[in-house]
């Protein structure tokens, strides 16, 4: 029993006790009135202060602060900004500039003959020799315009070979004596045209004002005349050809010449061209070796020289060579390279 049900009984207990006292003690006074007020005040203070306070304190403030606040704020910020800046920027830039750079078959490197048939007339002692020369380039082909190309050459090789016994010779350093002028040309459907184009050899081209027009240095002039170049480097002015007409030439000459070419040909299949060449030239001798046979008389001949050419007999060839062909690879092959 616990203290508490223990403190209400021993209560209840006494009053109790005490009504009972308090019915017990009446005076009876014998008046008999008998004032049985018997105010059984029963105030049965049963008071049952059965205040219960079973304060069972058990607020049970289960305030369960499970507030649970779960505000599950998801707020889901996934924003999910999408914006798919997928800028796909493909501009496709494919600006198909094919400015189809393909390269023109013609463009590239050429080995070119010009063959130049003439008769020249000494006169005097020597008179008439009919002979063919035969100079060999490398030219290198770019396009220029629509129709129109561009060739800029290295002189190789010349040659010459006379019916009779005289003779030519040109030294191999000769070619480097020789300053070629670009050559500009067209082509219409399979015929190709290079018009008149002028070369000089022994000669400075800068030093000229006009090549087609102006005059040669003087005849014997040595190497005074400023556009004069030793083209050999040899000591010699001009270039230097050994020629021999019979028994009473046989000397070195130096020489400077002028010289111009034109040509009207066919091309086949954008790898070899052929056809008829017209030509002119003019010499001039500076000097000659005062040790050879008729040093002397050499000069005068080729200077009174009167050169008539042979066009029905005269022609170029071209043919397309690999890009990285040389002067050298010329010479070793030109008697399987060419055809006239």
């Amino acid at each position: 029993m616990n203290k508490y049900w223990m403190n209400q009984l021993w209560t209840v207990l006494i009053a109790t006790l005490l009504i009972s006292q308090i019915n017990c003690g009446g005076s009876d006074d014998g008046g008999g009135t008998d004032g049985d007020t018997d105010t059984d005040t029963d105030t049965d203070a049963d008071t049952d202060s059965d205040t219960d306070a079973d304060t069972d304190s058990d607020t049970d403030t289960d305030t369960d602060s499970d507030t649970d606040t779960d505000t599950d704020s998801d707020t889901d910020t996934d924003t999910d900004s999408d914006t798919d800046t997928d800028t796909d920027t493909d501009t496709d830039s494919d600006t198909d500039t094919d400015t189809d750079t393909e390269e023109d078959p013609l463009e590239g490197k050429w080995a070119l003959q010009a063959k130049q048939v003439a008769t020249t007339e000494y006169g005097g002692l020597v008179g008439n020799v009919k002979g063919t020369t035969r100079i060999y380039m490398i030219q290198t082909v770019t396009k220029a315009g629509a129709n129109t190309y561009k060739g800029v050459g290295d002189f190789c090789l010349t040659t010459n070979d006379s019916e009779d016994d005289s003779e030519l010779t040109f030294p191999d350093e000769f070619a480097g004596g020789v300053t070629l002028v670009d050559r500009e040309f067209t082509v219409e459907g399979d015929q190709f045209s290079q018009p008149k184009v002028w070369d000089l050899v022994g000669l400075d081209r800068d030093a000229f004002t006009n090549i087609e027009t102006e005059d040669l240095p003087a005849t014997g002039s040595g190497n005074s005349d400023p556009r004069v170049i030793d083209g050999e480097n040899d000591g010699n002015p001009g270039l230097t050809v050994h020629t021999k007409f019979g028994l009473l030439i046989d000397s070195d000459i130096y020489i400077v010449q002028r010289s111009w070419t034109q040509i009207d040909a066919t091309i086949e299949n954008n790898a070899k061209l052929i056809g008829p060449l017209k030509f002119g030239s003019e010499e001039v001798v500076l000097g000659f070796d005062e040790e050879g046979t008729g040093g002397q008389l050499a000069q005068n001949v080729s200077d009174g020289a009167v050169v008539v050419p042979h066009e029905d007999e005269s022609e170029a060839e071209g043919i397309k060579v690999a890009d990285d062909y040389t002067c050298e690879d010329l010479i070793d092959n030109i008697d399987s390279l060419f055809t006239i």
